[in-house]
């Protein structure tokens, strides 16, 4: 089973910024309306990830350095 935004979110750290997570591995940031605008993943045993509708406004994505990591879903257009 894929594991959700809402999950993989629960045990990352919260920054501030897009620029602050894009140096430091492991968290995530949201805007001022709550959705989701960063997420930087590495070193997780995750098989499968699913960007589902929370993934809309996400500006910034790094998921490098997951070995086991088979398939990552789309659920919703990424965003231009």
């Amino acid at each position: 089973m894929a594991k959700t935004l809402d999950q993989l979110t629960s045990v990352l750290k919260q920054l501030d910024t897009v620029d602050a997570v894009w140096r430091h591995h492991n968290s995530f940031a949201r805007n001022e309306e709550g959705q989701l605008i960063a997420l930087s993943l590495s070193g997780s045993k995750e098989e499968r990830i699913l960007l589902d509708e929370k993934a809309a406004a996400l500006e910034y994505l790094y998921m490098a350095g997951n070995e086991g990591l088979m398939e990552v879903t789309f659920a919703v257009p990424c965003p231009g």
